[in-house]
Order: C-alpha cells, then sequence, then structure tokens
C-alpha cells in the first residue's frame, strides 16, 4: 500500500488551460491564507475539449515554491533527488533557477551561438525532443530578471508545480536549505516567507519552525503535498 500523502490536485479542480498572466508572489506564507496557491488546477492538454464541454477556461495560477540557503548547502543536490519523487508521484514539476549574469547554455562554434553573436536578439532552437528560446538583454539593460516576468514564461499546461531555486529575497513561500557545518545563520529568522527548514541541526531551528530532515526527501515531497494542498491525479480519497 501507498503511505505517502496524496500529491496532485483537489477533485473539485476544474481541468482548464490558459497562460498565467499575473502571477502570485508576495503572498503570506502561512498556509491557511494562501489561497492562491493551494487551490492550483491542472491544465487540459486538448483546449478543443475544453470548448465541446463549454469549460471555464480563466487562467489560474500554479503552485509556487521556493527554495533558499547559503552558497553551498546543496539546493541543487538536493533538487536533484527531489525531483524524481514528485515525478513518481504523478507531478509535472518546472523549475526557475538565477544563475550568475554571465551564464550561457549554448556553445562557441554552434550554429545557434554563431547566429546570436551575429546579431539575433532571440534564438530558438527546436527538435522532436525539446526546445529552447535564448533571449539576449540589450547592452546597457543588463538588469536582474524579474520573477514574475520568468513565470510568466512557463507553459502551464505542462506544469503542476514550480519550484525556484535562488531568488531567496523574493516574498514567496519557501523551504530553508541549512547545513549547520557551513556555520552561516538561519535565513528563517529573518525571512517571514520561510515555511519550513530542513536541517542537519534541527535543535537549531527557532521553536514554532516546522523542521523537515535533510537528507529524507520523501518526507519533504509530503510537506510540499500537504503544504500545497497537492493531490494525485486522478486518485481517489
Amino acid at each position: 500500500m501507498d503511505n505517502h500523502p496524496p500529491l496532485g490536485f483537489p477533485e473539485s479542480a476544474d481541468r482548464a488551460g490558459g497562460r498565467i498572466t499575473t502571477p502570485v508572489i508576495g503572498c503570506d506564507p502561512a498556509p491557511a491564507r494562501l489561497s492562491s496557491h493551494r487551490h492550483a488546477f491542472r491544465h487540459d492538454r486538448d483546449r478543443d475539449t475544453d470548448a465541446e464541454m463549454n469549460t471555464d477556461t480563466r487562467e489560474r495560477p500554479i503552485p509556487l515554491l521556493g527554495l533558499a540557503a547559503w552558497s553551498g548547502a546543496g539546493k541543487t543536490t538536493l533538487l536533484t533527488r527531489l525531483l524524481p519523487v514528485l515525478r513518481a508521484r504523478g507531478l509535472e514539476v518546472a523549475m526557475i533557477k538565477h544563475a550568475h549574469h554571465d551564464f550561457d547554455v549554448d556553445k562557441p562554434g554552434k550554429d545557434s551561438y554563431e547566429l546570436r553573436q551575429a546579431g539575433a536578439g532571440q534564438v530558438l532552437v527546436a527538435s522532436s525532443r525539446r526546445f529552447a528560446l535564448m533571449v539576449e538583454n540589450p547592452s546597457g539593460e543588463e538588469t536582474d530578471p524579474a520573477l514574475p516576468e520568468l513565470i510568466d514564461r512557463i507553459d502551464p499546461r505542462r506544469t503542476d508545480l514550480i519550484l525556484v531555486e535562488g531568488f531567496k529575497r523574493e516574498p514567496i513561500p519557501k523551504i530553508e536549505i541549512h547545513r549547520a557545518v557551513l556555520g552561516k545563520p538561519l535565513l528563517c529568522t529573518g525571512d517571514p516567507h520561510i515555511v519550513a527548514v530542513a536541517t542537519d541541526r534541527p535543535d537549531a531551528v527557532p521553536g514554532g519552525m516546522r523542521t523537515l530532515p535533510l537528507d529524507d526527501v520523501s518526507l519533504i515531497a509530503n510537506f510540499i503535498g500537504e503544504y500545497l494542498g497537492l493531490r494525485r491525479p486522478g486518485r481517489e480519497t
């Protein structure tokens, strides 16, 4: 028997398609008041079916959760272990990651790289397996990316949950990743949007803050499902 709490969406969810035009951030982290994140919806892949059934196709927010930590705490390591667990429970997860200003996903010598160097401000490379859109900010306009704009680029029809790595100062609900050996202070003492701390030293976390075992990704996945009110698609209660 599967003892994991159900992940996915409420049975009463309207599974309609749509684009996000106003991503919801800056919310109160208290679960009882996180209505915009708790009542998320899987979007129907077939819009024609929606039209035939006269389904309400209003745009709806996708559940959003950040992971915040000092450098070296192991955010990416944890995510590479957590993502397969969430995927196995039926969730399609999108990731948004803050990177260094001069990062590049392209390689010198590739056609797409040469086209960008030649002056193309946007290059979209596509195949039967994947596609990537690379957008160059104009010279002199290298501003820090705005999280709402990045969220708006995520396809909601293929997304049940957005996890955000970095952007630790954004007012979104977050799990703090804390590794005691780094000797860094806890972020939760100064960030009211942190809703839990995954740590190897739970005794160091202030009372009243939810703690999670840093190395138990199954329990962390359980917490995400409980906090965001997710249910496995198609599961009966």
